[in-house]
């Protein structure tokens, strides 16, 4: 592990975090994959009542925006010593993310029927994204609260 914390601090500072948005953005796929998937089953069961596409995306963007910024403030402090800005920073791209979906959704014609789906995924990316905050501060940074 030495050796690839020692090259990951030679390399540029632009590099590192293009390359660290990458590989926090490919684990956050992944995750976000995992997590639409079990919230369709912990919804459900995978019995399609028609809102699993809803209850998929609420899971994907919730888990992602997760190991998204954990990932990419856990990498960051391995080049240097991290605030709470970069998990905060880390959090702006999940967000904006977020809004598409929302914003597609807004004044539909189904609108009425997804709006709870919207108003229920946006407090759980939400906990989310803090829950991620909290990681970061007490495992990432070691820094008290």
């Amino acid at each position: 592990m030495k050796p690839v914390v020692e090259t990951w601090g030679r390399i540029q500072a632009t590099s590192a975090f293009v390359l660290s948005a990458i590989v926090a953005g490919v684990f956050a796929f992944v995750a976000g994959v995992a997590g639409g998937v079990i919230g369709i089953y912990l919804y459900d069961r995978g019995m399609s009542k028609g809102n699993d596409v809803a209850v998929g995306m609420i899971g994907a963007l919730a888990s992602g925006t997760f190991v998204f910024v954990t990932v990419f403030a856990w990498q960051s402090n391995k080049r240097h010593k991290i605030s709470w800005r970069t998990p905060a920073f880390a959090l702006v791209p999940c967000l904006a993310l977020a809004a598409v979906p929302t914003w597609l959704m807004w004044g539909g014609p189904d609108y009425p029927f997804f709006s709870d789906f919207i108003l229920v995924g946006w407090v759980v990316i939400l906990l989310c994204g803090l829950l991620a905050f909290y990681v970061c501060r007490h495992f990432v940074t070691r820094d008290p609260i």
